[in-house]
């Protein structure tokens, strides 16, 4: 496979996952309004919101905007921690509904969520030192500037974080005592299967991307 195609489905994958996820947020929040349930509505609120971030950030990498994709990725990566929290927790999406934003900036925080969820510190700390408050160290992500790693690499980072937060959806809601009415109601998942098959079997950076601490050539 050449660099391009290898591109070309990094983006293909990216796209159906967040496209899903926002067509399934949709979709929930639909029977969350007709059912009032609270577990229903913080999943499809999340859901949405992860879907949204998910399809500007697989734009933004289309587009080459390294930088901007690389920030909406660090907002879906806390997405995707929370998705973890609701599926070990049950309690925590009632809690995170009825939140203010002074309790979830104090039990909401990445580093709590991302301990009940089992993912690693430095990856978060990577996201956050790229995507986060502005740093030098992630002009390798803007243009005119050049790194020891091509910023498109980014983009297969997305595409495990988009399809391992629907994998969390889908174990989500069959926690919620309504799942089959809910899964029923979801939207075809279309090409996405195949496609995420192919690109587990094909990217070499279809895990976790590894990255130099300092990928930038400064």
């Amino acid at each position: 496979m050449t660099d391009d195609d290898l591109s070309a489905l990094r983006s293909q994958i990216c796209h159906l996952a967040a496209d899903w996820l926002a067509g399934a947020g949709d979709s929930l929040w639909v029977s969350a309004w007709a059912t009032q349930d609270s577990d229903t509505e913080a999943v499809a609120l999340l859901t949405q919101m992860v879907g949204q971030l998910g399809q500007e950030a697989a734009d933004a990498f289309d587009r080459e905007r390294w930088y901007a994709a690389t920030a909406l990725t660090r907002q879906i990566v806390e997405a995707h921690y929370l998705m973890a929290v609701f599926r070990d927790d049950a309690s925590q999406r009632g809690r995170w509904l009825t939140a203010s934003t002074n309790r979830i900036e104090k039990s909401f925080r990445p580093g709590q969520m991302r301990q009940a969820g089992g993912f690693s510190p430095s990856e978060y700390k990577q996201h956050c030192t790229w995507g986060g408050h502005p740093n030098p160290s992630a002009r390798w992500l803007l243009p005119n500037h050049t790194g020891k790693v091509h910023p498109s690499i980014l983009m297969a980072d997305l595409g495990m974080h988009l399809t391992e937060t629907v994998d969390l959806l889908v174990a989500v809601l069959k926690m919620i005592p309504s799942a089959d009415a809910l899964v029923e109601h979801l939207p075809p998942q279309g090409d996405l299967p195949d496609t995420y098959r192919q690109w587990r079997a094909e990217d070499p950076l279809s895990g976790r991307v590894k990255i130099p601490d300092s990928p930038a050539d400064l």
